[in-house]
């Protein structure tokens, strides 16, 4: 008999020990809304932890779901921020644990700091600010004054190190676009 009792007792134990095992298993999820001060939906804003190098973006009804695996919970707390060009960044603290986590984010509009967003040639992208090198742009009443049909072709001697050429030396020919190319090491 007490060889019994001590097989229900196990039993006991292992129906009482596995959820806590079970729930350690388990993912983060952090979930929510990110909306204007007026409360309509941001599309498109970036939802991330910083510290863990995971972000999301938010769909068209500002939703967002953030799923992080349960080998990196362990409990600790984190920064979720919420940010959008024109907007101001929105920051919460957050005690990572098994199961869901809703977090609703307010962006309230920042015209007075635009940030340009500037997409690198190895199609990163960077806050203007933080590339260190010259940007040139062309603005389009340049383009306009040049009364060329074909844009491309309009481009031509507005910017340093961009050259256009033409395919051939006929009216409405085609044109192509080269970026820092071999004579610009000459």
């Amino acid at each position: 008999m007490p060889s019994l009792q001590r097989r229900l007792l196990a039993l006991g134990a292992c129906f009482v020990l596995a959820p806590c095992v079970l729930a350690a298993q388990e993912p983060t999820t952090l979930t929510g809304r990110v909306t204007s001060e007026m409360g309509g939906p941001l599309e498109s804003a970036s939802v991330y932890i910083e510290s863990m190098n995971i972000g999301v973006l938010t769909n068209a009804q500002g939703r967002y779901l953030m799923i992080i695996p349960a080998s990196r919970v362990t409990g600790q707390t984190v920064t979720v921020r919420a940010s959008l060009i024109g907007r101001t960044s929105q920051d919460q603290t957050v005690t990572l644990t098994p199961g869901t986590t809703i977090l609703d984010f307010v962006l309230a509009e920042d015209p007075l700091n635009l940030e340009e967003l500037v997409v690198t040639g190895v199609g990163l992208s960077t806050r203007r600010q933080k590339l260190g090198v010259t940007i040139n742009s062309v603005k389009s009443d340049e383009i306009a004054m040049s009364q060329e049909v074909n844009i491309v072709s309009a481009l031509a001697a507005k910017a340093p190190n961009v050259e256009v050429v033409s395919s051939s030396g006929d009216p409405g020919a085609g044109s192509y676009i080269r970026i820092r190319g071999a004579n610009s090491l000459q």
